[in-house]
């Protein structure tokens, strides 16, 4: 099982998606200062510019459990994604305020990526 979603992911073409991510990336002061008012969120923006591919792996891999209809183990894959999502917003948003709010949100998918795929 494991196996087939790695055969997948290593045939996966990514270039329309690199191509949005490099320029959320190298534009990402000009847009924050555009969005926010300020530059000081701009590092928080290139966080989401490489995060965008694991966000759209995560979502490829829950796809294709909830098609093979393995609905237990897209369940249980579920609820723990959502505990790892309130561990890392919880304790990013305590020790660093609204920056560590904003950086758990943004780099949440890559690291449910990794529970996904174990």
């Amino acid at each position: 099982m494991y196996i087939d979603k790695l055969h997948i992911i290593c045939h996966f073409d990514f270039k329309g998606i690199n191509n949005k991510d490099e320029k959320l990336f190298f534009f990402a002061s000009d847009i924050s200062i555009y969005l926010l008012k300020s530059d000081k969120y701009s590092y928080i923006l290139q966080i989401l510019a490489f995060s965008i591919p694991f966000f759209v792996l995560n979502t490829i891999l829950l796809s294709i459990l909830n098609g093979q209809k393995q609905i237990r183990e897209y369940i249980i894959l579920t609820i723990m994604l959502g505990m790892v999502s309130l561990v890392l917003v919880t304790y990013l948003s305590v020790h660093y305020a609204v920056e560590g709010a904003l950086i758990a949100y943004v780099a949440n998918q890559s690291v449910v990526l990794f529970v996904t795929l174990f």
